[in-house]
């Protein structure tokens, strides 16, 4: 073999072999260094709210995933918007499961965007990411980020119609906004009860609901964990946008 073309074969195969121990490498050098690494930031519930009382609390697990569900209700003199939820959810052993302390989750699985005074609602985190079974969940209420003393948009549910198909049972009915403002990501609880007690739950989004008369009617579509099937279906959508340009 001329020289020249065993140097540049020898060139090659070093620079092949480099390119190889370093990609075998470098995550054991970014481990040490630490720049490999996720830097996850947390959020906390902050100065407790005084006015929205916890009242029963549920944890749900099926075959659609493992779900969170907590009751409350503003005993306040005002409406509460923006209301933070920091939920820790544990196993039999009281050892912490999942916590929603994330930064950068759906705001829906954070807080409740609105409660209205004297009201009493369900609040749906179907979310849960735990590897066994959750057996309790802990709450804590943050204080509002805002208050509402002023009129509140309407947003009507017709009646819920339990359903299913290939992906489990779902709660259906047509949504109204009767408001002039448009809602954005709108946030709908479900909850199945039987006896008083949550037996299933589930929540969704409608990322905007324009104000009425539409020219067609909205349906929201709600899948349960949980199995709701004779259960009275109880369903809540809390508006994001009380005043023009803003959003909860």
């Amino acid at each position: 073999m001329p020289r020249a073309a065993l140097i540049a074969c020898v060139v090659l195969a070093t620079l092949a072999l480099a390119a190889c121990e370093s990609t075998q490498t470098k995550s054991a050098r970014l481990e040490k260094t630490g720049k490999g690494k996720a830097q996850l930031t947390t959020i906390t519930a902050g100065a407790a709210n005084t006015a929205v009382k916890v009242g029963a609390t549920t944890v749900l697990t099926s075959d659609t995933g493992k779900a969170a569900v907590v009751e409350l209700q503003n005993t306040g003199p005002v409406a509460e918007v923006q209301v933070p939820l920091v939920i820790t959810v544990k196993d039999a052993g009281g050892k912490p499961l999942y916590k929603n302390d994330i930064d950068g989750l759906q705001p829906s699985l954070q807080q409740m965007a609105f409660l209205d005074k004297g009201q009493k609602a369900y609040w749906v985190n179907d979310q849960v990411l735990a590897g066994e079974p959750p057996k309790s969940v802990d709450v804590d209420v943050g204080k509002a980020k805002g208050t509402a003393s002023g009129p509140v948009p309407r947003i009507t549910l017709g009646p819920a119609k339990l359903d299913g198909d290939s992906s489990g049972a779902y709660a259906t009915a047509e949504i109204k906004n009767e408001s002039k403002l448009t809602q954005i990501n709108l946030p709908i609880f479900a909850v199945a009860l039987k006896g008083g007690k949550v037996v299933a739950a589930g929540r969704a989004i409608i990322e905007k609901l324009a104000p009425a008369p539409t020219k067609k009617p909205v349906f929201y579509k709600i899948f349960f964990v949980g199995n709701p099937k004779g259960a009275q279906l109880q369903v809540t959508a809390a508006p994001t946008v009380l005043q023009e340009g803003k959003t909860s």
